[in-house]
């Protein structure tokens, strides 16, 4: 199950060479390419196509760019969901911990246990989908050229569970912090 996946074509596949191919082969790949798609030397060619090759030889030319494309993709930066996405443990570990101590402060029906487990089984949940990655073991096979969809970063267990310990941690001291202050502010407003 991917993420997403990109529609672009791969710059490497439109220049015809391979990914650890020399700035100089590039160069090559390019000027051929381009006289044989040009619009003023073939007229028949197609004006996109001719960019598709502009457009791959300006990325795959720069240093900084091609580094950006091979790690990233065609986006050459990161997508705002997969940086949403690496903090997602900590922000779902933070509102677990804040909704239950709020929970446990409020109600005194449910024992701290009790919750406490569902926390850890609704952490426990999530992080078995945020550290798969489906296509692990295809990644190890070495690529002539590379895929052309980015690849999704790997989280290792023992960095979810910091993470989400943080995160609960920091979310129960703030659901028992808000908590308090929203008692002591009933009391005094209320007087009772």
């Amino acid at each position: 199950m991917a993420m997403y996946e990109v529609q672009e074509p791969c710059y490497y596949s439109v220049l015809d060479v391979d990914a650890d191919a020399s700035p100089s082969v590039i160069v090559k790949a390019y000027r051929s390419m381009a006289l044989k798609y040009h619009p003023d030397k073939n007229p028949s060619a197609e004006p996109e196509q001719f960019q598709a090759i502009t457009e791959a030889y300006e990325v795959l030319s720069d240093p900084e760019k091609r580094r950006l494309y091979d790690h990233y993709g065609p986006s050459l930066k990161p997508r705002l969901g997969e940086t949403f996405a690496q903090l997602a443990p900590l922000l779902l570990s933070f509102a677990t911990g804040f909704i239950g101590s709020s929970a446990r402060i409020y109600s005194g029906s449910l024992s701290t246990r009790a919750m406490f487990g569902w926390e850890v089984c609704l952490m426990g949940v999530a992080g078995m989908y945020y550290c798969y990655q489906p296509g692990a073991k295809d990644s190890l096979k070495p690529l002539s050229k590379p895929q052309i969809k980015p690849k999704r970063e790997v989280v290792t267990v023992s960095d979810y569970v910091t993470i989400t310990s943080m995160g609960l941690l920091m979310g129960n001291f703030t659901g028992w912090a808000a908590t308090s202050v929203v008692l002591l502010c009933k009391a005094i407003v209320l007087g009772s």
